[in-house]
């Protein structure tokens, strides 16, 4: 069996490690003796930051902040530059992140630039508030897509719980909540709460006594409530710290899932070239199972129980026809998983009705179903058969034979990126079946979860794809193309890759890294 990367780990840590970036950007590296600094909240400066998981130092971060004239008007620019390198299964990946906010003196947020690089792909993100409203406009090779988010009136940019601490340092024990847009354009609300006291803090250059501000962030994913009903709306949220000076400068950053940490560092410190300590996002991130599956990918139904050091597995595991996930208590869930077919009885007789919407059937900036090359491959493959979930098998098997090379440094791309090079990882895989499924009219979107790895016995961050048929979602992989999927698939959500969900849809994952424990309790 071929390893399976953890691409879905990085996207989610591009989006938190900006997060992180965002609730230290306003730091100032202070050298012995420390005098308490008293900076002007929007003073223009340079910051950096350096950025760990684990202790591992992953990459660097630099912060602009500066004045202009923009037609007729005071605005203050925040540019942010992130460079992270990690590896996935003992291949190097490497990204780049730049982004631009303006904003009013006050730190209301006005516009966003924001560009992704990695390897040969580019995503650019144009954001704008219009009153009330927040619309967004994405490209990625081929697509475009325009979508318009409420707003709250006091939302700020990436560095707003920065201009925040700055403007009113925090007291011992106060209690604040921000708006934000987020790095993962995503609305974010930040909930801070300082400590009583102050406490003992190690930063890079010595220990110092800091005030502590614990903090949740918080996202509302899903469709946009109507005036009479909230439905749609789902609540992810990560929990952090940030050390904070007398100023309100603070000092360092840190977020639960795998011990992220930020400080700030003077620029030689930042950019020193210093080999990054080895962190591999699939190897170091392995769910280990107690025991062997038995039959492994193969295995028909598996009933597993999982426990989440931190909230309760079942909030965070989807049910589906092919999944029922049971509570047991606060930290711990039952979760049986079926191997579904047309036609077979197995499967989750509760599963809630999930009929498929426009957007599971159109091309968007991830799935480009109508790019020519991507609607050149769907039409030759099986071109006589008419039944679905035939044709739905036929081009899994077609994905995984025509993806040559599996490429586990290129963790973002898109369909038609996969159309043009025949090369990428599971995400690659699912994205590009997805599309050639759409393509012959067969509504289907991504799964993202784990998938085991009988070779150590362990389930490893996974994404595969989902097809509409016979009144229900069936499972495919084109990484595997095993003919459907088994009872070694733990599904933590599901996605369109439309927008902004295309984020929202990894947040589940962000919530049980390092915090996951697995049971196997029996299976056939």
């Amino acid at each position: 069996m071929r390893r399976k990367p953890a691409w879905l780990l990085l996207l989610g840590i591009t989006g938190v490690l900006l997060a992180v970036a965002s609730v230290s950007a306003f730091l100032r590296w202070r050298h012995r003796p420390r005098p308490v600094p008293s900076p002007a909240p929007l003073a223009e400066r340079e910051t950096w930051e350096v950025y760990r998981i684990r202790g591992a130092r992953i990459g660097y971060g630099r912060t602009v902040i500066r004045h202009d004239d923009e037609d007729g008007r005071r605005v203050v620019k925040v540019t942010g530059l992130l460079r992270l390198g990690l590896a996935r299964f003992d291949q190097p990946a490497r990204m780049e992140i730049n982004f631009t906010d303006t904003e009013t003196p006050a730190g209301a947020l006005l516009a966003r630039e924001c560009e992704f690089r990695q390897g040969p792909m580019t995503m650019r993100t144009l954001a704008r508030v219009r009153g009330s409203r927040l619309e967004m406009d994405m490209t990625t090779r081929g697509e475009r897509h325009t979508e318009s988010r409420s707003w709250p009136a006091d939302g700020g940019g990436a560095m707003g719980t920065e201009e925040s601490l700055l403007r009113r340092p925090m007291k011992p024990g106060e209690h604040r909540v921000v708006h934000l847009l987020g790095p993962e354009n995503l609305i974010e609300t930040v909930d801070l709460s300082a400590r009583q006291e102050e406490e003992d803090v190690a930063l890079l250059d010595g220990t110092y006594r800091l005030l502590r501000i614990d903090m949740r962030i918080r996202w509302q994913t899903g469709p946009e409530p109507d005036e009479q009903s909230a439905a749609g709306q789902e609540t992810n949220e990560i929990k952090g710290a940030v050390w904070c000076d007398a100023s309100g400068e603070m000092l360092k950053s840190w977020l639960e899932p795998m011990e992220r940490e930020a400080f700030r560092v003077p620029k030689e410190v930042a950019m020193t070239n210093t080999p990054l300590a080895k962190f591999d996002l699939g190897l170091d991130t392995l769910v280990r199972l107690d025991r062997p599956l038995p039959h492994g990918l193969d295995t028909r139904r598996a009933r597993y129980r999982v426990t989440l050091d931190a909230g309760s597995p079942a909030t965070v595991f989807v049910s589906g026809p092919a999944q029922q996930v049971r509570w047991v208590d606060g930290h711990t869930a039952e979760i049986t998983v079926y191997a579904i077919r047309p036609g077979r009885q197995d499967s989750n007789r509760d599963a809630p009705s999930d009929p498929p919407t426009e957007a599971d059937k159109e091309p968007n900036n991830f799935i480009q179903s109508a790019d020519a090359k991507v609607v050149a491959d769907a039409r030759k493959v099986a071109p006589d058969e008419t039944d679905p979930w035939r044709v739905a098998l036929a081009l899994e098997q077609f994905v995984h034979d025509t993806i040559t090379h599996k490429d586990l440094a290129q963790f973002f791309v898109t369909a038609a990126d996969v159309a043009a090079t025949r090369q990428g990882d599971c995400k690659a895989h699912a994205l590009y079946l997805a599309a050639l499924a759409r393509a012959r009219g067969i509504p289907a979107r991504v799964a993202v979860g784990l998938v085991y790895r009988p070779g150590d016995h362990a389930f490893a961050y996974h994404m595969w794809t989902e097809v509409f048929i016979q009144e229900r979602w069936m499972p495919i992989d084109g990484t595997l193309a095993k003919g459907g999927v088994g009872a070694g698939h733990l599904q933590l959500g599901h996605s369109n890759m439309t927008g902004v969900s295309a984020y929202a849809s990894f947040l589940p994952a962000m919530q049980v890294i390092g915090q996951l424990h697995l049971e196997l309790l029996d299976a056939e």
